[in-house]
Formats: C-alpha cells, structure tokens, sequence
C-alpha cells in the first residue's frame, strides 16, 4: 500500500514539474534561449504567437533590443533583419516608440485602458477565440483589451514548426485611457453638430479613429488609412508610405495634413516626397468617408480615392 502511495506521488510531482517546464515562466535571455525554446512550444501555432509577443516584448526594452531584433526576424520568418524590412517599418516604429507600448500589452489577458493594460511581460496569457484554416495560413482570433473585436494574426509551418505570416494586427492603435476615450469622444460629438444646432448621431461607427479601406485587394492597389486617438493619421499602400496630422472642424469635417510623405522608388528605396491635404467626411449612417485631396499627381499613388470604409483589420492583398 505504502509502496502504491509513493508511486502515486512520484506521478504527481512528475505531472507538476511537466506543467511548469510548458509554463512560460520569464522572457528568453537571448537569441539562443529564445531558438532553443521556439523548437519545442512553436510547434502548435498558439505556441508560435506566444513567442512572438514574447520577443516583442525583449524589444521594447532597449537593453535587450539587439538580441530581439534576431527574435522576431526568426519568429517572423524574414530574410533580412526586421529594421531593413519596409513591410515592417510602421511596426519598428511603434516598437521604439515607448508611447505605443501600450498597444502590444493590450493583448495579454486583464490588460485593460482601466488599469492602463497592466501586465507582466515574464508571465502573461493570451486568450485565443477561434483558429480557422485559410489557405496555406492559420488564423487565430486573440481577445484584446482595448478593442471592440478580437484581432486576428496569421501563422504559416515550415519543418513542422510555426511562424507568423502576418502580424500587422497586433500593432493597430487601441484605446488609449478611459478617460482619454472619453475625451475623444466628447470631443467629437462637439464637432457633429450640424448647422441647425442640432447633434449628429455619435457612436462606434462615428468616430474616426481606426483603419479605414479604399476597398481594393489588389497588390497595387490596396490602400489604407489609420486614424490614431493622438491625431496623426497614416495613408500607405502600394509604394506610399504617407504621414500627418488631423483635426476635426466645426463643421463636422475631417481635415488631414500628410506632410512626411514617402515613395519606394524601385532600387532607390523609400524617398521623400511632396506632400498634400485631404478633407474627410462621413456618410449618414457613418460607415464610409468621402474624400477630397490634392496630391500632386507627378507623385506615383494607385489609390482609388473612392469613399473609404471602416474595417478591424487590415485587408491583405490577394495577388500582385
């Protein structure tokens, strides 16, 4: 009997020391903590993403931001170090930028804009909502605390092991602070008043901040424009990569300066550019923006410039 009991526990203490070798107890110390780890937990997708915020989150310290750049270049499955990528440049950015950190802790599970997305970078969850099959990726839905929807990343498998293919939604703006959020929108219910003194309607679909889409999913042709709670707005697609501020008028209107405005001259690289004004407007049910702009057109710019419409996520071009 007392030899089953001591079995018995032996078990146990196994089962144990097996939950905590799966836990993730801290970040990887470097490049080789993080590959020798990445062979063993990448082997699921959910696996794969974990690391991958864990990588962010060793880059948005500058201490260990060198060994993180080789991270996410391996996580990500690129050729070239993540600094010299132009897909990834927006995403470099934000990372450097101690003012967006919040962003990325806005997915671990009880970060929140009310507790100002407090969290532990050495011991965090993810919640994950749905993992479907879309063609040669996965998509998983992550639960994220300063959004009204889940965001969805992508992951891809090579020698059985899984890396991101697509990650641009873990870096989109979200609520900032409550009360900044309330701000905001106070702010722009003032700004909706129409002419009789009467309001608009002001609600989710109203305000501007978000990403918008001129409908296309062609390669050359696929635009988006990012309106961001700070009042800076981006506007990329195709080889434009376009930055300014924006403000909202009395009258209710969008007004946008792009004036850090850059093209990818095959060759060249990316190189500055003359930039332009646009006035932005809503439709009556506020689930498109007419536009007005004046880009100058000796500049090479495959936008539509139809009304652009309001989308979660960014809409990945389905051929060149």
């Amino acid at each position: 009997m007392k030899k089953q009991m001591f079995v018995g526990l032996l078990v146990i203490i196994a089962l144990f020391m097996a939950l905590l070798a799966g836990a993730y107890a801290e970040l990887p110390r470097d490049f080789q903590d993080f590959k020798a780890r990445y062979d063993k937990e990448a082997r699921t997708p959910e696996g794969a993403v974990h690391l991958y915020f864990e990588a962010v989150f060793c880059y948005l310290d500058e201490g260990t931001r060198p060994e993180a750049s080789k991270m996410l270049r391996y996580a990500l499955h690129q050729s070239a170090p993540i600094e010299n990528t132009g897909t990834l440049r927006r995403f470099v950015e934000r990372m450097k930028d101690e003012s967006y950190h919040y962003i990325f802790r806005s997915f671990a599970v009880g970060a929140t804009p009310e507790n100002n997305y407090d969290m532990s970078p050495d011991d965090f969850e993810l919640e994950y909502i749905s993992k479907s099959k879309q063609g040669s990726d996965t998509q998983l839905l992550i639960h994220n605390g300063g959004a009204d929807s889940p965001r969805s990343v992508r992951v891809r498998q090579y020698d059985g092991l899984w890396y991101m293919s697509s990650n641009s939604n873990t870096y989109v703006d979200v609520r900032p602070l409550s009360d900044g959020d309330t701000d905001a929108l106070r702010e722009l219910e003032e700004a909706s008043r129409n002419e009789s003194g009467k309001q608009a309607p002001v609600d989710g679909k109203n305000k501007i901040e978000g990403i918008w889409h001129n409908g296309e999913k062609t390669w050359a042709y696929n635009y988006h424009t990012v309106f961001n709670k700070d009042g800076t707005v981006e506007h990329f697609g195709h080889r434009n990569m376009d930055k300014g501020t924006y403000t909202i008028e009395n009258d209710g209107a969008i007004r946008a300066i792009f004036n850090d405005c850059k093209y990818d001259f095959p060759g060249e690289g990316y190189l500055k550019v003359s930039g332009y004004t646009c006035t932005y407007r809503f439709s009556d049910d506020g689930k498109e923006l007419s536009r007005d702009c004046n880009r100058d057109d000796s500049v090479s710019d495959n936008d539509n410039y139809r009304p652009l419409q309001r989308t979660n996520d960014f809409v990945e071009s389905s051929e060149f």
